[in-house]
């Protein structure tokens, strides 16, 4: 990398050189830590056949396979798919006090945090690249007309702002 260069080359007083020398001996480690991680989990990915079957889907990868995978543990162990939705949270709240018509309100977000990142994440991914459900995704988003906090106007003060 030009930066990694430009930075063991570049003329430092003696104690800033030192010090910049053993944060490059902890940057090489750490990528090498990462490595080797990474190829932890790409052969953890192929030895389960549950991260196998999610890679098969676009925008999931080795490691947000793995992690749904192991979030999902025996998917037999959820009778219906509804049931895994509920399980990660992905389901919307009920809040009924009798009567016949039913109040459901947002999502319940019971559980995995991580599990509706990766969803997410994967979300934003497929809608990157797939022009159909991009469209789709829109035509829901005009009907119901929802914004997200991409579509909200930057205020000052805010996180997020410029």
């Amino acid at each position: 990398m030009k930066a990694i260069a430009w930075l063991r080359e570049i003329s430092l007083p003696q104690i800033d050189r030192l010090e910049m020398n053993f944060l490059l001996a902890d940057l090489k480690q750490i990528q090498e830590r990462l490595l080797e991680l990474e190829k932890l989990i790409a052969q953890r990915g192929r030895d389960n056949p549950n991260a196998q079957l999610l890679k098969t889907m676009p925008g999931i990868g080795a490691f947000t396979a793995i992690s749904l995978a192991a979030g999902i543990g025996d998917v037999s162990r959820f009778p219906r798919a509804r049931s895994l939705a509920n399980y990660w949270g992905l389901t919307p709240g009920c809040r009924n006090s009798g009567e016949n018509n039913q109040r459901l309100g947002r999502i319940t977000k019971a559980d995995n945090n991580t599990a509706r990142w990766l969803l997410a994440q994967v979300t934003y991914q497929v809608l990157r690249k797939d022009g159909r459900l991009r469209e789709w995704y829109k035509k829901i988003r005009r009907r119901r007309r929802t914004e997200t906090l991409r579509d909200r106007p930057k205020l000052h003060g805010r996180r997020g702002s410029p």
